[in-house]
């Protein structure tokens, strides 16, 4: 489905890398331009808003060239589900994960009182 990107708050506690990469968006940024097609963002539904489980840099390279909507996969959900998701998200497509990144991800799961709980096994496969 197409979501417009006014709905998606851009909450940087979903944010698993350390920072969004400008030379990925601008390669993504380029690669629109040139009419090539992106997998969908992964957000979560929560009745007002969306927030983002995987799709930082496609959301703002869509930005960038003046999209309004992009496609998504939308699922029910709020922010932590968003959190957790997006904790394990980045390990098979896009820009690969630095150590940093990696770090970030596993923190995440620790500043959740319950994700904190889960034994350091269960957090390290989740965040693969």
């Amino acid at each position: 489905m197409q979501c417009s990107l006014d709905l998606i708050d851009r909450d940087s506690r979903t944010q698993a890398r350390v920072s969004t990469c400008d030379d990925t968006v601008d390669e993504y940024v380029a690669a629109l331009e040139n009419g090539e097609e992106f997998p969908k963002v992964v957000l979560f539904w929560d009745g007002e808003k969306a927030f983002i489980g995987d799709g930082w840099q496609r959301i703002a390279a869509h930005q960038a060239v003046g999209r309004e909507e992009i496609n998504a996969d939308m699922r029910d959900g709020v922010l932590r589900d968003a959190i957790l998701y997006a904790a394990g998200a980045n390990t098979e497509h896009g820009l690969r994960r630095s150590n940093e990144d990696k770090r970030r991800a596993v923190e995440m799961m620790l500043d959740d009182p319950v994700w904190r709980l889960w034994s350091q096994r269960k957090i390290a496969e989740h965040c693969r």
